[in-house]
């Protein structure tokens, strides 16, 4: 984090970064994040924030502050270790402010990246000022573990670490000490159970160097822009920074209810986080490789004059096309029998070239027969839960090219 300032109300300049990156065009099709849980690490949430309680899906802190587990530390309550209610209660406004950013359901401030995602809170930081402080980087690798060893519970498909070591590395860093070695680890294995890792790439306007555990090799990391698309003077980048995204004068949620504006990488990376959920939600890209590629091979690009180098500036807009194409991964990751899957398969095909050669009422009514077929279907080849999933898919599809987003 860079700058904060309070604010006195209105809409709220998520209002102009969300739609800045085409995320609203996917919530106009109602791609809002639904069923996708983001777990953030940071200074915790304000578990009773009109736009973020209802999100909130599960809690757990880990914050020694002396070196050593003796159960005395930042958590509420003043312990080193504490999960369930209350245990990510935010006494910063950082990570308030980040969830925000993800996941705003719009009450107070605008709406989130991702308004319909749920949210693991993590609290790793105090409130040594707004960012937080954590003690040591041994922390975030004992939140991550958490996240492995519970995964199956809680089902997190994204983590934000907007946050950073103090030490900065140019390039890759998994090797360059002991405790990047043990992040590198959790985060590779996170990666291989199909969780995708942001964070932020630091605030000190360094051209060579970014920070932990942005520098790792499998962390997507994420640079800052302002509203025109260029290069924030704090950003940290370098040749292994993955992306940009917005981090100026961003309005989202504070604690106690409210909002304020904040500038840092740490607000750039959940609006990349945010556009994973929505990516992952649409089908369109559900592994964390296919996830970075969609976010890197955004047609804006931005330059950092501190390097001369260009990155990609993530856009999250809909394509009714990388959806049905999606739709049609998804169709084949259910294992149907053979003549069932073609018969699923034939129809997004047909839809699909339909769309590719401008003929969008027949591609509609190409998905349409879809959706009526895997209603007939429910139940037999396909559960009803599956059924329901990809006919809110192929809605979603008719609904954009609707709009014109082809």
């Amino acid at each position: 984090m860079r700058r904060i300032d309070l604010d006195v109300g209105g809409t709220g300049l998520l209002a102009s970064s969300v739609p800045f990156i085409g995320a609203t065009e996917r919530h106009q099709v109602g791609n809002l994040g639904q069923g996708v849980v983001v777990a953030i690490l940071d200074s915790g949430v304000d578990t009773d924030h009109p736009d973020l309680a209802d999100a909130i899906v599960h809690q757990a802190c880990f914050g020694d502050a002396n070196g050593s587990i003796d159960g005395v530390g930042f958590c509420p309550g003043g312990s080193d270790r504490r999960v369930g209610p209350g245990a990510a209660e935010d006494d910063a406004g950082h990570g308030t402010h980040v969830a925000g950013i993800v996941a705003s359901n719009g009450v107070v401030s605008a709406p989130g990246v991702a308004p319909a995602a749920s949210i693991v809170a993590i609290k790793v930081t105090n409130n040594c000022n707004f960012s937080g402080c954590f003690f040591s980087f041994g922390e975030i690798v004992a939140a991550l573990d958490y996240i492995i060893t519970n995964n199956a519970t809680l089902r997190v498909r994204a983590i934000n670490m907007s946050l950073g070591t103090s030490a900065l590395f140019a390039g890759e860093c998994d090797n360059a000490a002991s405790f990047t070695m043990a992040g590198a680890a959790a985060i590779n294995l996170l990666r291989s159970m199909g969780v995708v890792s942001f964070a932020s790439a630091g605030n000190n306007g360094s051209g060579v160097a970014m920070t932990a555990p942005a520098c790792l090799r499998n962390v997507v990391s994420v640079g800052a822009t302002d509203k025109n698309d260029v290069v924030a003077a704090f950003s940290n980048s370098n040749a292994t920074t993955d992306i940009f995204a917005p981090g100026v004068s961003i309005v989202s949620d504070s604690r106690f209810g409210g909002t304020l504006t904040a500038s840092g990488t740490s607000m750039a990376s959940p609006h990349a986080a945010g556009c994973a959920a929505l990516l992952i939600d649409s089908g369109e890209a559900l592994t964390p490789d296919a996830i970075e590629t969609r976010l890197e091979t955004s047609p804006v690009h931005v330059t950092d004059p501190t390097n001369g180098l260009s990155f990609p500036r993530i856009d999250c807009s809909y394509s009714a096309l990388a959806a049905l194409r999606g739709l049609m991964d998804r169709v084949r990751g259910l294992a149907l029998p053979g003549n069932s899957a073609n018969a699923y398969l034939s129809l997004l095909e047909k839809a699909l070239s339909r769309a590719e050669s401008g003929d969008v009422d027949l591609a509609m009514n190409q998905l349409t027969a879809f959706m009526n077929h895997v209603g007939a279907q429910a139940g037999k080849h396909v559960t009803t839960s599956e059924a329901d999933a990809l006919i809110v898919a192929a809605t979603r599809i008719i609904a954009a090219m609707q709009a014109g987003y082809l």
